[in-house]
């Protein structure tokens, strides 16, 4: 059963990761995000795995005219954008062109429920009508709350940007 539950969510790695601010209330021990102010230059991760353990193939957005395919690894998807964010159009190229293949060729029983974060660039008709078809369950959760409410945000990016962030700042 745990091979038909699905959970996505994605991260910014920014190339040029200096003038960091913060914004939280005064007090606070926890920091879940931190914002850059030199967002021009960065990719975007996708991942996603089920609640067996497996991962589909991860997915990288690059901005338009960049070129990555000699420093990924053949099984990954290359997303493009016009700024290296996440867009409906590149979700969408994501979940029919690889994840769902990816599902068939795995031999996942359907239907499946795929948990993602409710923001714009995950919910638009076109998907959904191609996920109803195909027997994809769409759960929402609220928009920007991930990093309390979602598995793969707490288990896996936020520690994962925590210690890549902390990589760079020590020279390694």
């Amino acid at each position: 059963m745990g091979s038909r539950i699905f959970n996505c969510d994605e991260t910014a790695f920014f190339l040029s990761p200096s003038d960091n601010k913060v914004l939280v209330r005064r007090g606070q021990k926890i920091v879940h995000n931190i914002i850059n102010s030199s967002e021009k230059e960065n990719i975007t991760a996708l991942i996603m795995a089920n609640a067996a353990g497996q991962m589909a193939p991860p997915m990288v957005v690059v901005r338009l005219g960049k070129t990555l395919r000699e420093s990924v690894p053949p099984s990954w998807a290359i997303g493009k954008s016009e700024n290296g964010w996440m867009t409906n159009q590149t979700f969408y190229e994501y979940i029919t062109g690889v994840f769902y293949p990816w599902l068939i060729e795995s031999k996942i029983q359907f239907p499946i429920v795929l948990y993602l974060d409710g923001h714009v660039s995950h919910l638009t008709l076109p998907l959904s009508e191609f996920c109803m078809k195909k027997r994809i369950e769409l759960v929402a959760l609220y928009p920007n709350s991930t990093h309390f409410l979602q598995p793969m945000d707490v288990a896996l990016i936020h520690p994962l940007n925590l210690n890549g962030r902390n990589k760079f700042i020590n020279g390694e």
